[in-house]
């Protein structure tokens, strides 16, 4: 992986141009164009699928130590983020959740239900995975528009600290 010479940390990767053409199938209905149909689960969870491999395109493969991974990364950042909507926190809680819904689990990617240690390794474990696709994904996003221009940031509930002077 692109590495930071100090922290061993993946670096953000510039994603592939995407022109905005490709991503509307038809134009906004204040522009004259049919009603949009509202995205599906489905939807959301191919596309997160697809910019996530983008992201891992412009990494170099980097192998770990030990047995290879059972789950892949993609998915179980998205079960992470699902969970974080939930606002299902315990590793446990996670575990009973996935063996509760069978068809949630297959969309997510998982083919068996990850142990709650496994959940808890590989969480801590994302981290930089998580603030290397984060800025792929803030950088892909400028290219969607002005509207999604990175000029100014804000967020609050972060569970990653800001770097930079407390100001509150």
């Amino acid at each position: 992986a692109h590495k930071d010479k100090d922290h061993g940390i993946p670096r953000c990767v510039e994603p592939k141009p995407v022109k905005r053409k490709q991503l509307l199938k038809n134009p906004p209905r204040s522009s004259g164009g049919e009603l949009l149909q509202a995205p599906s689960r489905s939807d959301y969870v191919r596309t997160y699928f697809t910019l996530f491999e983008q992201f891992e395109q412009g990494q170099n493969s980097k192998t770990h130590r030990g047995h290879p991974f059972d789950y892949e990364t993609k998915c179980l950042i998205l079960f992470f983020t699902l969970m974080m909507c939930r606002r299902i926190s315990t590793f446990k809680a996670q575990h009973r959740w996935l063996q509760q819904h069978p068809q949630a689990r297959r969309h997510l990617g998982f083919e068996r239900i990850p142990d709650r240690t496994t959940l808890s390794r590989r969480y801590r474990r994302l981290y930089a995975t998580l603030q290397a696709f984060i800025c792929f994904l803030g950088r892909w996003g400028e290219a969607l528009g002005s509207e999604f221009d990175s000029q100014v940031l804000v967020e609050d509930a972060s569970l990653f600290k800001a770097q930079g002077p407390v100001w509150h």
